[in-house]
């Protein structure tokens, strides 16, 4: 009976050890699989580093702009700080209730509410905020936001724009912004304005367009069928400060006429807002 009893437990220990040695090696297989798949996805993106960022867009049918420029380019940080309206840049105004906030930025209301024509109504309204606004000839349009009833004009530096952070809640520096009726008219606004601009530091070499459309494909925010519609070099702060603002060297990048992405065009990092 003792001998029987042995041996039953001997079968059962036997049966679980088994039953360990099967599991231990089956995990030990997973584990070595997903090492070895892990290590050819990760020599196939070397290798697929190797091979030219124009051609990997070109396998995925990433359209581009042809006339992007590959020449050298030399950009700094620039600083600046906000304006401080006074009352007597609120007399330049004309036919607008205007008034300031915080002095640092300028609320109006239009006498004569501004229609858009159905068509071209970028020329009207270029030719208004030129004439119309303080400082109007330094900014540039930006987008349409149907939602909101808002038209946005970014200020220029130097021929390069002013880019905004589209997440934050606050009226950037340099910003214009138009609010539109139900009837297509411009009847009010808001403006800041970045004053005493000047380059901070030494020019340094810009990263090459290419190059930042690549940090965007190699993060797959470019993805396949993708049309790279705008490419355009400009300055960009993640955080707005109230006073002093330090601004970088941008590449903006808009994907499909409507995604808008913003490297740093000195070290090729993602901007994200």
């Amino acid at each position: 009976m003792i001998c029987l009893k042995s041996l039953e437990v001997i079968q059962v220990d036997w049966s679980k050890t088994k039953t360990i040695f099967i599991i231990s090696f089956l995990v030990l297989d997973i584990f070595l699989a997903l090492q070895f798949f892990d290590k050819k996805n990760s020599s196939n993106y070397e290798l697929s580093k190797t091979i030219p960022i124009e051609e990997r867009l070109a396998a995925e049918n990433i359209k581009f702009p042809n006339d992007l420029s590959n020449a050298n380019q030399k950009g700094s940080y620039i600083k600046g700080e906000r304006k401080v309206f006074s009352e007597e840049d609120l007399k330049e105004l004309t036919n607008q209730e205007a008034t300031t906030v915080q002095n640092d930025s300028i609320r109006a209301e239009l006498e004569e509410p501004l229609r858009l024509p159905e068509s071209n109504w970028s020329t009207r309204l270029n030719t208004f905020v030129r004439d119309s606004i303080i400082f109007g000839s330094e900014y540039v349009y930006w987008k349409r936001d149907k939602e909101k009833n808002q038209i946005y004009y970014y200020q220029e530096y130097k021929g390069k724009i002013i880019f905004q952070n589209p997440a934050s809640n606050d009226i950037g520096i340099g910003l214009l912004i138009l609010n539109i009726d139900s009837d297509n008219q411009i009847v009010s606004y808001e403006q800041t304005y970045m004053d005493s601009i000047q380059e901070v530091d030494e020019q340094q070499d810009i990263l090459a367009p290419i190059k930042a459309i690549e940090a965007l494909y190699d993060k797959r925010d470019i993805r396949t069928n993708s049309t790279v519609t705008k490419v355009e070099l400009g300055y960009y702060t993640r955080y707005p400060l109230s006073t002093t603002q330090i601004l970088l060297p941008t590449w903006h990048i808009e994907v499909d006429g409507k995604d808008d992405y913003f490297v740093n065009a000195l070290v090729g990092e993602i901007i994200r807002p």
